[in-house]
């Protein structure tokens, strides 16, 4: 049973904020809330679902905030939100079936990927401007971008660090050459890809409603300040330091799980380790038991 001190709410709430602020300017913020979540004590699936619900309010105030760059802005884009929201649904179902000790193999490698993403930024953003297409899109183009947002939403149903990144990429090459309505349309695909993912995972009810809460005040208040400071603040001093964060998260969080592993082999059987999952075989014996001396009673 996971509880709540003082430090780990006073954790959370700064870890949120930062993560607000990162995620209206840049995308990201998941880099740092997500192990966080790791190291204060949370399986990793019912983190990945506890930081999915607290950043999504975030992802509100950063759509509220970049209202005016979206005045005006052909109704079509808003397609890519009804993808984002059927990738997200898709996202989620899938980390609710991965086992969790799976899941914590995979998770090193999902922040270095995402690390990775944010690294390479400055190389995507020149790609864009080489190779973004010029003039109207044509119908299969369309097609093929809403097709690729689906993937990048399943993505960020299942996981979500740098989906941002990728939107933002997809937009450039689309020919969205303004930053702004760009970062407003990726607000927007996060908003509603994070509304199916976080509806799922409440419904399973894999979310610890504590720790969202207070993660939600963070980083609501971390989007509302980030969308003043990405109008007149460039992010590449912000996206160099979750790059650094990201990998040191990286290599921590690979020495946790090698940590765990370890110990989790050292142990006997019956304690197989803290995200060991049961199994039904392991149950069947002990009803088996039951019913012999329930029937045993009877006689």
């Amino acid at each position: 049973m996971f509880h709540i001190t003082p430090l780990h709410a006073l954790a959370i709430l700064a870890v949120g904020l930062c993560a607000g602020v990162i995620n209206t300017v840049a995308g990201g913020g998941s880099i740092l809330t997500f192990p966080t979540l790791i190291w204060l004590g949370l399986p990793p699936v019912l983190a990945n679902a506890t930081n999915a619900v607290g950043v999504w309010p975030g992802n509100m105030g950063s759509v509220w905030g970049f209202r005016r760059e979206l005045r005006g802005i052909e109704p079509r884009w808003f397609w890519l939100a009804a993808a984002g929201a059927f990738g997200g649904v898709v996202g989620a179902g899938l980390l609710l079936w991965t086992p969790e000790r799976s899941f914590a193999h995979l998770v090193p490698w999902l922040i270095f990927g995402a690390t990775s993403l944010f690294a390479f930024e400055a190389p995507l953003r020149r790609l864009q401007g080489e190779h973004h297409l010029r003039g109207p899109i044509s119908r299969g183009r369309w097609i093929l971008a809403v097709l690729v947002q689906v993937a990048i939403s399943i993505y960020g149903g299942y996981f979500g660090a740098g989906m941002g990144i990728a939107v933002l990429t997809m937009l450039g090459l689309l020919g969205m050459q303004d930053i702004h309505v760009n970062i407003g349309l990726k607000n927007i695909v996060a908003f509603s890809t994070n509304l199916t993912a976080v509806i799922w995972f409440i419904l399973a009810h894999r979310v610890n409603w504590p720790v969202a809460m207070i993660l939600a005040v963070g980083t609501t208040s971390g989007a509302w300040a980030g969308a003043h400071m990405a109008r007149r603040t460039s992010p590449a001093r912000i996206r160099a330091t979750v790059v650094t964060l990201g990998l040191c998260m990286t290599l921590s969080l690979a020495w946790h799980w090698r940590h765990q592993h370890a110990a989790a082999r050292r142990s006997p059987p019956s304690g197989a380790g803290f995200y060991a999952e049961p199994r039904l075989k392991h149950y069947i014996p002990l009803i088996r038991l039951e019913r012999l001396g329930t029937a045993e009673r009877r006689m």
